[in-house]
């Protein structure tokens, strides 16, 4: 076998399964982004069962690629654990640059399970998920833009992390 051949061999059987479990799990996702989106438009209220289900399923993702020894879809899948954690616990709203992230990284993992199987489109979209993990990051460190009642106390930044974990 050429080392071409080797590249774009089909995907197994195995991989196969990987590719059909997880469009399952995207298809999920792709509707719950797009019911938090409505929600966002027609009120302030969010569906916290909602973010949840997407938390698990970006943990389901997250466990699949790197069982399968996907790892920057495995990497970007944690990344994405991270975001909708921060969204579970409060610590952020679901504002459009959120929601945009979210977006994108469905349609990425989606992008990335077209190639299975094609290991040179593998690495090339690695570049891609290190730039929508590095714009993850950058949100992340981004301060909210509304302070809440916790953050108008003077308080000890360590006693209030502490209280707004819970």
């Amino acid at each position: 076998m050429t080392l071409e051949q080797k590249r774009s061999s089909p995907p197994s059987k195995a991989h196969l399964e990987f590719v059909s479990e997880s469009e399952e799990i995207l298809e999920q996702m792709r509707e719950d982004l797009s019911q938090l989106a409505d929600q966002r438009e027609s009120s302030s209220h969010v569906d916290p069962e909602r973010v949840n289900r997407l938390f698990r399923c970006a943990h389901s993702l997250k466990g699949l690629s790197g069982m399968f020894g996907f790892d920057a879809t495995s990497e970007l899948a944690h990344h994405l654990e991270d975001v909708l954690d921060r969204l579970r616990m409060g610590r952020v709203s679901l504002d459009s640059k959120a929601l945009g992230l979210l977006d994108d990284s469905v349609s990425l993992f989606a992008a990335m399970l077209e190639k299975v199987g094609d290991e040179t489109a593998q690495s090339e979209a690695a570049a891609t998920v290190t730039s929508l993990i590095a714009r993850i990051d950058e949100w992340a460190l981004t301060p909210p833009e509304q302070q809440g009642e916790l953050e108008e106390l003077e308080m000890d930044p360590s006693m209030l992390r502490a209280l707004t974990e819970y």
